[in-house]
């Protein structure tokens, strides 16, 4: 097998955008799943990731990210990957996770364990997330085979914010 730090490694690259996570209120078990994707280059296969942020007291604890083949997609029944997963704050990786020679079955799923996030409050969330926004980088290699060229494409997904009028301007808007 191929190391994944082989720069000649062909394989699909995802970068998968949280926009507005510092300001988000996701309560333990709710979750965020990006758009899917189609990866032509691993025979037509079907992706989405998806996060879940785990929270205790107003801050991230614990938080897992994962990918998932789609059960509608195309390709063989078993898909044979090396994939890899990075947390970027602060504009660099900060942690990464790699998971090797994973069988992917329609609708199956990997997570990349817990990337454990010590706390991070919502004024630290504020100092260490670029503008905001949480960003992920998936990488995905075949096991058997060669991909002539490399796939990227990037995903977002917005978390709304809702501004209320300031104290007591409220009623006085509602008349």
């Amino acid at each position: 097998m191929a190391s994944n730090n082989n720069p000649e490694r062909k394989g699909f690259t995802i970068t998968w955008i949280i926009e507005n996570f510092k300001y988000s209120k996701y309560s333990n078990g709710a979750g965020l799943e990006s758009p899917t994707f189609v990866v032509d280059t691993m025979e037509e296969t079907k992706w989405n990731l998806f996060f879940y942020p785990m929270f205790y007291a107003g801050h991230i604890e614990d938080a897992f990210i994962g990918l998932r083949r789609m059960s509608d997609c195309k390709g063989p029944p078993i898909i044979k990957i090396d994939c890899g997963c990075a947390l970027f704050t602060d504009g660099c990786v900060s942690i990464q996770r790699n998971v090797t020679e994973k069988e992917f079955t329609k609708d199956s799923r990997v997570a990349f364990h817990s990337f454990t996030l010590n706390g991070i409050s919502a004024e630290e969330r504020e100092k260490s997330l670029p503008n905001g926004n949480l960003i992920f980088r998936i990488k995905m290699w075949k096991c058997s085979g060669e991909i002539n060229n490399a796939g990227y494409c990037t995903a977002r997904t917005h978390v709304g914010v809702e501004k209320n009028p300031p104290f007591g301007l409220s009623g006085i808007l509602a008349l």
